[in-house]
C-alpha cells in the first residue's frame, strides 16, 4: 500500500502543472488548481512513506514492458524513502510559495510554463528514486534534466539566463552520458538492466574502478561537487527563487543518492575510493564557502554555499567508504549517517534561504549585496526566517545543522584516533578542513545578513522597497523554519530512518547495528539546543528589564557609524559586501580564483572608484571553453564537407556503406 501511494504521489506531482496549462494566461485560477494538485500528491506521497516506514520492509514490484533489458521495476526502501521525503515536502512548499512570488496574472508569458515544468521536475526526481531498472532510472533522470533546463531558461529574454541554461544542459548531459556507459557496463556484467544497484562484488579490479569513476563523474556533475560545479552558480541564480530552492535543496540530492546506491553495492571497495571522495568533499567545502564569502550576488552566494554543503556530504560519504574498505562499522555508520542527516538538513535550510532571497528580490528588485541594507524594517518576518536559515547553514546551535556536522566530527575524530598513521593524517586534515568550513560559513552568513537586513539603505531601489510578498510566501518560509527547529530540538526523530537507510551498507559487519546512537548522545543534542534557547530567552528578558540600565546608563548614545561626520551618518561610510570580507579573501587569493577590482585614486579630485571581488570561473573559462575552442579550430578543416545539399549527404552515406561492405568482404569469417 505504501508503494502504491508513493507512485500515485509521484504521478500527481508530474501532472500538477497541467491544470495551469488548461487555464487562462491572465487568471490565477490555474495556479491555484496546480498548487492544490501538487499539495494532494505530496500528502499522498508522504502518507505512503509513513506507511512503508511503519511496515518496516522493502516493497517492490515489476511489470513487463516492451523495452529490452528487463521489466518495469519499481521499489521503495529506507534509502529511497529518505530522499523522497524532501521531494514531496519542498515541492508542496515551493508550489505554495510560487502563488505569491510568481503570480500567473503578473507573468502571463511564463507562469504556465513555470508550473508545468516545476511539476515535471518533482515527478522526474520521484521516478528515478523508486526505479529498480536502469532504463527507467535514466528515463526519470532525463525528465528531471529537461524540466530543470526549461526552468533555468524561463526568463529567456535575458542573455545570462540563456547562457546559464545552455551550460547546465551541456553539463547534465555529460553526466547522463557517463551514466549511460555505467549502466551498459552493468548490463554486460549482470545480463539485465533490472536491479542495477544490487551487489556489485563481481565487478572487481578495473571493472569496479571504471564503474565507480563513471558514477563519480555522472552523479558528481549532478551534485555539483568540485570540480564539477561550474554549472551550478549560474543555473541557481537564473531560475526563480522557489525553483532555486527546489534545485539546490532537492535536485542536488539526486547525485548523492546515485553515488550512495552504486558505492553501497561494493562490500569491500578499495581504500582510495573513500580517500578520493573525502578529499573532493573537503576541497568542495572549503572552496565553495570561500567563493560564497567573496560573492556579491545574493543568489549566487547561496549557490556557492550549496557547493560547500555538498562537500560536507561528500566528506561523510568518503568516511563511510573508508569504513567499508577497512571493515570498520563505526566509521561506516557515522560517516553515512552524517551524510544522510546533512542531506535532510540542507534540503530544509537551503530551501528556506532561497525562499528568503526571493522575498528580498521581490521587495528590493536587486540581487547585489552592495545595493541593499536596512531591509529588516521592511521585511521583519523574512529577516527572522533568513537568520534561522543562516544559523542552520553555519551548523550553529540551536539549529538543525549542528547535529549532522557533530556526527561527522565524531566520525572523523574516531578515524583519526584508531586509524593508521597515514589515515590519521588524512583524518586530521579533514577535521581541519571541516573546522575551516564552519568558520568561513559564519563569516559568510554574518556578511550576507548584515549587508541585506542591517545598516542603512545603500541604493534608491532599497529606499523605496515594497513588501516582500504575500501570505503564501511567509507561510511557506514559516513551515520550513518550523521544520528546521523540529530537527534541531528532536534530532532523534530521524535516527530510525537513518538506520534503515544505511542497512545495505552495514551488511556483513559483525556489529550491524553500530551507529551514531550507540556512540553519540543524539537526544542530548536536542536538549542542549532547547536549554540554549531558554538561556538566550532569559538573558533577553533580563536585558529588557534590569540589564540595560546596569550596562548602559542613561545618556546620549554615540553614533555607531559616525566616523567623524556631524549629524546623521551617510550610507557611504558603511562596509560594503566586498570590503567586509576583503582581508579573508585576499589570504586565499592564490588558492582559489578570485579577481579584485582595485581603487585607483590620483590627483586632487579623483574620479569615483569602487572596490570589488569577483569569482573567476577557472573550470569553465579556464579549462573547458579553451579546450573546446582548440578542438573547434582543429575540426574547422572538415567544415567544408557540410554543404547543406541533400544529394551530397546521400553520396556520403553511399560511400560509407560501400566502404563498410568492402571491409566486411575482406574480413575473415
Amino acid at each position: 500500500m505504501g508503494l502504491v501511494l508513493v507512485i500515485l504521489g509521484i504521478v500527481g506531482l508530474g501532472l500538477s502543472g497541467v491544470p495551469c496549462l488548461l487555464g487562462s494566461r491572465d487568471s490565477n485560477r490555474g495556479q491555484w488548481a496546480s498548487f492544490l494538485l501538487n499539495l494532494a500528491a505530496s500528502l499522498l506521497g508522504l502518507a505512503g512513506l509513513a506507511a512503508q516506514f511503519l511496515g518496516n520492509e522493502e516493497i517492490s514490484f515489476s511489470l513487463p514492458w516492451s523495452l529490452p533489458g528487463g521489466s518495469l521495476a519499481v521499489g521503495l526502501d529506507g534509502l529511497s524513502g529518505l530522499f523522497l521525503a524532501p521531494v514531496f515536502l519542498i515541492s508542496a512548499l515551493g508550489s505554495l510559495y510560487g502563488l505569491g512570488y510568481w503570480k500567473q496574472s503578473e507573468n502571463p508569458e511564463s507562469g504556465r510554463a513555470l508550473r508545468f515544468f516545476y511539476g515535471l521536475l518533482a515527478g522526474g526526481m520521484g521516478l528515478l528514486l523508486v526505479s529498480r531498472n536502469g532504463v527507467l532510472f535514466l528515463f526519470g533522470w532525463e525528465i528531471m534534466a529537461l524540466a530543470a533546463y526549461f526552468l533555468v531558461a524561463l526568463e529567456h529574454r535575458d542573455a545570462n539566463a540563456r547562457k546559464a541554461a545552455w551550460v547546465y544542459w551541456v553539463a547534465t548531459h555529460l553526466g547522463a552520458a557517463a551514466l549511460m556507459v555505467m549502466f551498459i557496463l552493468l548490463r554486460n556484467l549482470t545480463g539485465t538492466f533490472d536491479g542495477p544497484f544490487a551487489s556489485l562484488d563481481q565487478a572487481s579490479g578495473s571493472m569496479g574502478n571504471a564503474l565507480f569513476l563513471l558514477a563519480l563523474l555522472g552523479f558528481g556533475l549532478k551534485a555539483g561537487v568540485m570540480p564539477f560545479h561550474f554549472w551550478l552558480p549560474r543555473a541557481h541564480s537564473s531560475a526563480p527563487s522557489h525553483v532555486s530552492g527546489m534545485m539546490s535543496g532537492v535536485m542536488l540530492n539526486m547525485g548523492i543518492y546515485g553515488l550512495v546506491r552504486v558505492a553501497g553495492g561494493f562490500s569491500h571497495p578499495p581504500l582510495w575510493w573513500g580517500i578520493l571522495v573525502l578529499a573532493m568533499g573537503a576541497w568542495s567545502g572549503v572552496g565553495g564557502i570561500l567563493l560564497a564569502v567573496g560573492e556579491g550576488d545574493l543568489k549566487r552566494m547561496l549557490a556557492y554555499s550549496s557547493i560547500e554543503n555538498i562537500g560536507i556530504i561528500f566528506m561523510g560519504l568518503g568516511l563511510a567508504l573508508v569504513g567499508r574498505s577497512t571493515d570498520n562499522p563505526t566509521w561506516t555508520a557515522l560517516g553515512l549517517s552524517a551524510a544522510l542527516f546533512h542531506v535532510l538538513n540542507h534540503s530544509l535550510f537551503k530551501s528556506l534561504l532561497f525562499f528568503g532571497s526571493g522575498s528580498v528580490l521581490h521587495a528590493a528588485h536587486t540581487r547585489r549585496l552592495d545595493r541593499m541594507g536596512g531591509l529588516i524594517g521592511v521585511l521583519p518576518v523574512t529577516a527572522v526566517f533568513f537568520a534561522l536559515g543562516s544559523c542552520a547553514a553555519c551548523a550553529l546551535p540551536p539549529l538543525n545543522g549542528f547535529a549532522g556536522e557533530w556526527i561527522l566530527y565524531r566520525g572523523l575524530l574516531d578515524f583519526s584516533n584508531h586509524g593508521s598513521f597515514t589515515q590519521s593524517l588524512v583524518a586530521a586534515a579533514a577535521v581541519g578542513g571541516l573546522a575551516l568550513i564552519g568558520s568561513l560559513g559564519v563569516l559568510g552568513f554574518v556578511r550576507v545578513f548584515g549587508m541585506v537586513f542591517l545598516g542603512m539603505n545603500r541604493s534608491p531601489e532599497v529606499v523605496h522597497a515594497a513588501s516582500g510578498g504575500g501570505r503564501s510566501m511567509k507561510t511557506a518560509m514559516g513551515l520550513l523554519a518550523a521544520s528546521c527547529l523540529a530537527l534541531a530540538f528532536f534530532p532523534q526523530w530521524v535516527l530510525p530512518a537513518l538506520e534503515r537507510a544505511r542497512l545495505p551498507w552495514m551488511s556483513g559487519f559483525a556489529l550491524p547495528a553500530a551507529g551514531p546512537e550507540n556512540v553519540l548522545p543524539i537526544p542530548w543534542i536536542g536538549r542542549f539546543n532547547f536549554l540554549l534557547v531558554l538561556a538566550a530567552g532569559a538573558f533577553w528578558a533580563w536585558m529588557r528589564t534590569w540589564g540595560r540600565k546596569a550596562w548602559f546608563p542613561a545618556g546620549p548614545s554615540p553614533e555607531t557609524w559616525g566616523c567623524g561626520f556631524a549629524g546623521a551618518p551617510s550610507p557611504r561610510v558603511q562596509y560594503t559586501a566586498s570590503s567586509f570580507s576583503e582581508t579573508v579573501v585576499r589570504n586565499y587569493q592564490g588558492v582559489f580564483p578570485l579577481r579584485f577590482r582595485r581603487m585607483s585614486l590620483r590627483g586632487f579630485f579623483p574620479s569615483p572608484a569602487r572596490f570589488g571581488v569577483f569569482e573567476s570561473d577557472w573550470v569553465l573559462g579556464g579549462i573547458l571553453l579553451p579546450a573546446t575552442r582548440r578542438m573547434e579550430k582543429r575540426f574547422a578543416r572538415v567544415r567544408g564537407m557540410q554543404q547543406g545539399n541533400t544529394s551530397i549527404y546521400i553520396l556520403y552515406i553511399l560511400v560509407v556503406f560501400l566502404l563498410a561492405l568492402l571491409w566486411g568482404i575482406g574480413s575473415p569469417p
